[in-house]
């Protein structure tokens, strides 16, 4: 009995420890969370770089040949020489050339003087009499011009005394509303008259203004004129017709109407001739522009000399001989090799006296104001890079320094080494060092995007699963991971945070976490 209590009673002791281990496991859990590190979102800067190597070469670099074949006459700047723009550095023999050069001057000046002596043609003496004939022309034609200024005047003198004066005399308002002051036996012709005499004033009108008009020229008025005397003629025709009808009363005379039929006749009379002078004048002014026209082409005739197809051939064998000039001249020019830019000669390999072949490169020059970069970008990086990316540059040959540059140039075309794609990208040093040489080792860090002002984590706090990428809140063991959205990967490290998160919260260090 003994016995069964003893055993019945030390469950009852172990029971108190059990409670007290399973409290204080509770408790180093419950303070688990104070043992894992936090970190806080902040704000900053996450910048994404594509890191590649490169060498340092030239901004300008040139392999000079001759572009003909000859004899080394002289060797002018040897590698190491500082040369300026344009300045010789070295040259072919020119002897034959040069002989052949003066050759080709002797016939194009022999060409200018045969293409003169065609093109002088007629003698000074003969063309002096000619330049008579047209001045004669040119004084006939402004006095024709004249005579026919002093036709329309005078046709719109007979004109004027024809109608207002002479056929007036028995009109009622005959400028304003033309009434026949005596009573005609036809109707029809009395209408006409009066009709014709309003028609009439207007065109008086019109032709004085253009006769007052200093701007006007006499032979743009010859038409209008012509119709206007016209038009006069045909109303004096029936004024007269009418006249013949009228038959005296107590009040109109015989005497009167006799007068009447005596100055219409008179104005009839004078219409005509100044018609007839105007028709005159007007085949005068055409007959000094014809004389004119001729004179002035029979000048020209004289001073043109020779035919245009003599001239022509003249100036062909001129041409002929200018370009075998200019031939000789370019391929003397060829015989001396330049410096296309200042620079450093890098490689001389021409000889005094040694026969070289065209296109065969003997000289090497590179600049020496700006040195660049080449590197090779990798497909998979190339998409990054723009021109303009700022580049941070470190060169084996300083160590501890760095330098700046940027992207120039990215060629379009891939370059295939040891099977993979890449892109030859071009950075220019921001700041010329005359310490740099071509062939440095490069280390290029190029800025291909920044971002400043954003929130950012370490890439180390993000989890990142098949359902997404998530962080952990620090503090509350309990809580679901918190979904949030990616911006920019900086090549730090740092991850651009664009939602999910704000300033200030403070995640779980899951990278240096043990894993679970």
């Amino acid at each position: 009995m003994l016995r069964l209590f003893a055993l019945i009673r030390k469950p009852l002791i172990y029971i108190p420890l059990a409670i007290a281990v399973a409290g204080g496991g509770w408790y180093w859990y419950a303070q688990q969370p104070d043992t894992v590190e936090a970190i806080e979102v902040q704000r900053g800067t996450v910048v994404a770089e594509v890191r590649v190597t490169g060498s340092t070469k030239a901004a300008k670099s040139v392999n000079l040949a001759f572009v003909r074949t000859g004899r080394v006459a002289s060797v002018l700047a040897e590698a190491g020489t500082e040369v300026r723009a344009g300045q010789a550095l070295a040259t072919l023999d020119q002897g034959e050339l040069a002989a052949s050069l003066r050759e080709a001057e002797a016939s194009v000046g022999e060409a200018q003087a045969n293409l003169a002596e065609v093109r002088r043609g007629t003698r000074p003496e003969e063309l002096r009499i000619q330049e008579v004939k047209v001045e004669n022309a040119r004084t006939a034609l402004a006095d024709a011009m004249a005579n026919l200024a002093d036709r329309l005047s005078d046709a719109y003198t007979k004109s004027d005394d024809a109608v207002r004066v002479k056929a007036d005399q028995f009109f009622s308002n005959p400028r304003t509303n033309p009434q026949l002051a005596f009573v005609v036996a036809d109707p029809t012709l009395e209408i006409t008259v009066e009709s014709e005499r309003g028609a009439i004033e207007q065109r008086l009108v019109t032709w004085r203004a253009t006769i007052d008009d200093p701007a006007a020229r006499p032979e743009n008025g010859v038409a209008e004129a012509r119709a206007t005397l016209l038009a006069i003629r045909t109303f004096l025709d029936r004024v007269a017709m009418v006249l013949n009808g009228a038959i005296s009363t107590t009040g109109l005379s015989q005497t009167t109407i006799d007068g009447w039929k005596s100055d219409v006749s008179t104005g009839r009379t004078n219409v005509n001739t100044a018609l007839a002078n105007l028709v005159s004048a007007e085949e005068k002014l055409r007959t000094a522009e014809s004389n004119l026209a001729v004179a002035e082409n029979e000048l020209a005739l004289k001073e043109a000399g020779a035919t245009l197809e003599a001239i022509a051939s003249a100036e062909a064998k001129l041409r002929q001989a200018e370009a075998r000039r200019d031939v000789l001249r370019a391929q003397l020019a060829e015989t001396v090799m330049s410096a296309p830019f200042a620079g450093l000669v890098t490689k001389q390999d021409a000889k005094v006296g040694e026969i070289v072949q065209a296109n065969t490169a003997l000289v090497s020059l590179i600049s020496q104001d700006r040195m660049e970069i080449e590197a090779n970008v990798p497909e998979v990086d190339i998409g990054k890079v723009n021109r303009g990316n700022p580049v941070r540059i470190t060169l084996d040959a300083f160590p501890g320094e760095a330098f700046r540059g940027s992207v120039v140039s990215i060629e379009p075309g891939e370059t295939i080494i040891d099977g993979v794609v890449n892109y030859k990208v071009r950075i220019l040093f921001e700041t010329p060092d005359d310490r740099l040489k071509s062939g440095l080792t490069a280390n290029l860090d190029i800025e291909a995007q920044k971002k400043e002002g954003v929130l950012i984590l370490p890439a180390y706090a993000i989890i990142e699963t098949d359902d997404g990428t998530f962080v952990r809140p620090w503090g509350t063991p309990d809580a679901a991971d918190v979904a949030v959205t990616l911006g920019l990967r900086g090549t730090d490290g740092n991850v651009e945070i664009l939602e999910g998160v704000t300033e200030g919260d403070r995640v779980v260090d899951v990278g240096r976490r043990p894993s679970q």
